[in-house]
């Protein structure tokens, strides 16, 4: 008996193999794959600034990396005595604007460096809904009134307009990277469904458009979650985002159409010593754990030679 509707893998993938650096930058879901990545060590940039929902904030954030642009500074906001900026996320924040700036400008150069040597960039949209301050597109609202804003949704013009200057971008500045795109399963159901599948329409449409282009695939992650998997028993207790067993899904096919045999084998090797580095225990002074410890270590050595690492040791 067929429980589910497979999503049959695309007729064209990228050969992703271990030995490639690879970016994420996007929404929360593109979080989630790049931690996988960095879960079995690979050379990995897992969302260097954040979460970003927009495709206008995300072209924004790689317009200011490549170009080395300042943050504008009529742009900073203050919330409990510390100081945000509207095109970076919360999750960046300082006591000073100097000191915000410092933290961005770190963060750019740091991504810059690692974008001239990638080879491949995973970017997921979340949503065309956008909050604008005086008529310009903010990241994050960073907790201020919301009458200070407005609140609409993106013209598929704008959307496509975006996604195509990213392209250009990219093929200015990182002409080597391969970007991979997908669409997030993650539902923003606050304006109800109709909207959210509004939004997710108008992305994939204008993602479509330039996934024919060379360099530039796109994965389902979204048809996988919504189609495949269809089920509540995939999402957290919110029924809003996609729990463990999705995004382990959704890596597994990812594996299966992008790795070949050998990364494949290198994925069950750094599998053996994630978890062995998970492993906890009362005595770390018995004899069972210092011959773990041993073991480990050998294997880690071993493994660090053979794939041209640096895991660090047990203590």
């Amino acid at each position: 008996m067929q429980l589910i509707t497979e999503i049959k893998r695309p007729q064209a993938v990228p050969n992703i193999h271990f030995d490639h650096k690879i970016a994420t930058l996007g929404s929360c879901f593109s979080e989630h794959i790049g931690q996988q990545f960095a879960r079995y060590y690979w050379d990995s940039l897992v969302q260097p600034f954040g979460t970003y929902f927009n495709p206008i904030s995300l072209l924004r954030l790689l317009e200011s990396v490549a170009l080395n642009k300042t943050p504008d500074s009529s742009r900073y906001t203050e919330y409990d005595e510390v100081y945000y900026h509207y095109d970076y996320p919360h999750t960046l924040y300082g006591r000073s604007p100097t000191e915000l700036q410092h933290t961005i400008d770190s963060k750019a150069k740091a991504c810059h460096d690692f974008l001239q040597s990638a080879d491949f960039l995973v970017i997921t949209l979340g949503t065309a809904t956008v909050y604008t301050l005086n008529t310009t597109v903010v990241a994050n609202c960073h907790k201020q009134a919301q009458q200070h804003f407005e609140k609409t949704t993106l013209p598929y013009e704008h959307i496509q307009q975006s996604l195509n200057s990213i392209v250009h971008l990219l093929e200015t500045y990182y002409p080597q990277i391969q970007c991979i795109w997908t669409i997030s399963p993650v539902r923003h159901i606050r304006d109800g469904l109709e909207l959210n599948q509004l939004n997710k329409s108008m992305m994939r449409a204008a993602v479509h458009s330039i996934c024919n282009l060379d360099k530039h695939w796109y994965f389902p992650s979204y048809e996988i979650v919504i189609d495949s998997l269809r089920d509540y028993r995939f999402y957290d207790a919110d029924l809003i985002h996609p729990n463990s067993m999705a995004i382990h899904y959704i890596w597994d096919k990812l594996a299966e159409w992008c790795f070949d045999i050998e990364t494949k084998n290198y994925i069950n090797s750094a599998r053996k010593i994630h978890l062995a580095k998970q492993h906890r225990v009362q005595n770390v002074y018995s004899n069972a754990h210092l011959q773990f410890v041993k073991q480990t270590n050998s294997y880690i050595q071993s493994f660090n030679e053979s794939y041209n690492r640096q895991i660090s040791l047990l203590s």
